[in-house]
């Protein structure tokens, strides 16, 4: 594709052929017959006033509709076209173009097994009133075919589950288990929003009694369930926000927890304190209005869930 100039025209591939001889704008005049080539083809002329056209033309920021008339050749066994010519009659005096020709070659193109008859060549010739020129030479090659398949059935599935599938099962975490980890993405305050969903991984087991009942590695679950901000001392800021802990999920098991919020931080970075105070609520003081992903939250299991909870 060989460029010059800044003249763009629509059509080049599909437009003309489909306006021309799909729509109903185009009057036609048959030219007799001749040989281009050495083959034996059918010529004619034909003429779309600007106010049936379509074809619209760009230089610069100015774009407008023009008319044009033109001249097309078919085989005369085949039908097939082999050449479009489009030549531009009514400018607007927007356009600042002496003169625009468009000239299409078609051929039968080979794609998967069937053939079809596309573009293979097209060159746009558009000419400035100060006479300086604008081609577009086009080159349409490596056609392909691209194709799916889908299969329907009004038969009862078959079940393709393999038989040694692991099963997730609800278990049951007993309350006063400690629970310690860190959410895996950072709260902003005032863009995440209440309700969103936030996740994160045990850093330690989780342990009662010397029993280990979520290893560590388990993925966390929980919710931004309230905001309360307020500007502080200097230019900082005071948070106070809820962190509910949803659940906790390992291979073969999903525990729904209910738990509060114990223990936060230390924060390490912009002179943020971070702690939590009355009924769980998670705390922060300093310069910047967010929770950094990978900040240390504890929580304690209160109870186990209801079903309506889970």
């Amino acid at each position: 594709n060989d460029m010059v100039g800044g003249t763009i025209g629509n059509g080049v591939f599909a437009g003309f052929a489909r306006a021309v001889f799909l729509g109903q704008s185009a009057a036609f005049d048959y030219q007799g017959e001749r040989t281009t080539g050495g083959e034996p083809l059918f010529y004619y002329r034909f003429d779309v006033p600007r106010k049936k056209s379509g074809y619209s033309i760009k230089v610069g920021i100015a774009e407008a509709i023009v008319g044009y008339k033109g001249e097309f050749e078919n085989h005369t066994q085949t039908l097939d076209l082999r050449t479009l010519e489009v030549v531009v009659t009514e400018f607007p005096s927007t356009i600042p173009l002496s003169s625009s020709t468009v000239r299409v070659q078609y051929q039968r193109t080979a794609i998967g097994d069937r053939e079809f008859l596309l573009p293979d060549l097209a060159q746009m010739t558009m000419v400035n009133l100060d006479g300086s020129e604008s081609r577009n030479v086009t080159r349409f090659s490596a056609c392909r075919q691209y194709h799916g398949e889908s299969v329907l059935r009004f038969d009862d599935p078959v079940d393709i589950t393999p038989a040694n599938q692991p099963v997730t099962v609800a278990v049951t975490l007993p309350p006063g288990l400690i629970v310690e980890g860190v959410l895996d993405q950072q709260i902003v305050f005032g863009k995440t929003a209440i309700g969103d969903v936030l996740e994160g991984r045990l850093t330690a087991p989780a342990r009662i009694k010397g029993r280990v009942m979520a290893p560590k590695g388990a993925k966390l679950q929980a919710r931004l369930t309230g905001i309360e901000r307020r500007q502080g001392v200097r230019g900082g800021f005071d948070v106070k926000a809820g962190i509910q802990l949803e659940s906790i999920e390992f291979p073969g098991a999903r525990a729904a927890v209910s738990a509060i919020l114990v223990e936060a931080g230390p924060m390490i970075q912009r002179n943020v304190r971070a702690g939590v105070g009355s009924q769980g609520t998670l705390w922060l003081s300093g310069t910047m209005p967010e929770l950094p992903r990978g900040v240390r939250l504890v929580w304690r299991v209160t109870e186990t869930p209801s079903k309506e909870e889970k």
